[in-house]
């Protein structure tokens, strides 16, 4: 007889997704038009960066960034890292340029955590 922590890990991995659709009001530490992407990491490993785009703090800024990993089965990540810790998605700005200057720097102009509890509760 099959007990339930075996019957679990011979469960196929469910994928997890997050989007991120769009950012507002984004102001960078020099200049008004940012060049900014998004960063995505869950359980201390990187899912992925978005798209570099120039943004406004006028304007909307369309992301339209996907992420995602699995849980169970297989899968590193169980459903108690899901119940207790978030997803990280970070803002982060590319800065110009300077003379001599061989490699790009970033700033981290916001970071935000998202909550997956909600997920295990059927939300």
């Amino acid at each position: 007889m099959e007990t339930s922590l075996e019957d679990a890990r011979t469960r196929p991995p469910a994928p997890v997704h997050i989007t991120v659709l769009r950012a507002h009001d984004l102001r960078g530490v020099k200049g008004d038009a940012p060049v900014t992407y998004i960063r995505s990491e869950y359980n201390n490993v990187l899912l992925g960066d978005s798209p570099k785009l120039e943004t406004t703090p006028d304007a909307t800024t369309e992301y339209n960034f996907t992420s995602s990993f699995d849980i169970g089965g297989e899968s590193p990540h169980s459903l108690d890292d899901v119940a207790h810790k978030p997803v990280l998605l970070t803002v982060i700005e590319i800065l110009p340029k300077e003379k001599k200057q061989k490699e790009e720097k970033t700033c981290v102009l916001g970071q935000s955590a998202v909550d997956l509890l909600p997920l295990l509760r059927g939300k």
